[in-house]
């Protein structure tokens, strides 16, 4: 019964009916949706938890990203642009409302400040590695599994900044 399908061309063993031509319209179309509700502000969280077939954050993440992908350049570029366009008129509200609390209107300069870095692809690239205690690499398909199990373990929002490294111990004061 290895191959055996439901009603609805699924496979009873799960997954779904990935390959056939309207569950890739329907992948496309969902897609489409992600990167709409991205571009207007939602987080990856928020676009899972939306309800049209995108279970995890890092399905939506995937999403976008594909998505993005398939936009022609100039199309992608009209985008980037309506999206400053958008930042800037934030950042003019900001500026408006700072004399009423400039702490908040600080920190939330510095958030517009950091995604409009990224948008314009300021930003350093960040080399990551992932190795066990020995040094030696995890294969991708385990850290994979793990970030999966991760989110589907955790509905709300985890904050993944990075802790910065302890200082070491000066043994020379002692």
């Amino acid at each position: 019964m290895a191959g055996a399908v439901n009603t609805i061309g699924q496979s009873k063993l799960g997954g779904g009916d990935r390959s056939s031509r309207p569950a890739q319209l329907q992948a496309r179309e969902n897609e489409h949706k992600a990167l709409s509700l991205w571009i207007k502000g939602a987080t990856f969280q928020q676009i899972a938890a939306a309800g049209f077939g995108i279970a995890t954050a890092s399905g939506a993440w995937r999403a976008v990203h594909r998505a993005l992908a398939r936009i022609p350049k100039q199309e992608a570029d009209q985008a980037r642009e309506a999206q400053l366009i958008r930042l800037q008129a934030v950042r003019m509200l900001l500026w408006n409302q700072a004399s009423a609390d400039p702490i908040r209107a600080a920190e939330a300069l510095i958030k517009l400040e950091a995604r409009e870095a990224r948008l314009l692809g300021l930003d350093m690239p960040t080399k990551l590695a992932v190795t066990e205690p020995e040094g030696n690499g995890i294969p991708l398909e385990a850290i994979r599994l793990v970030m999966d199990r991760f989110d589907r373990a955790n509905a709300e929002a985890v904050d993944v900044t990075a802790e910065p490294a302890p200082l070491p111990i000066d043994h020379k004061r002692q």
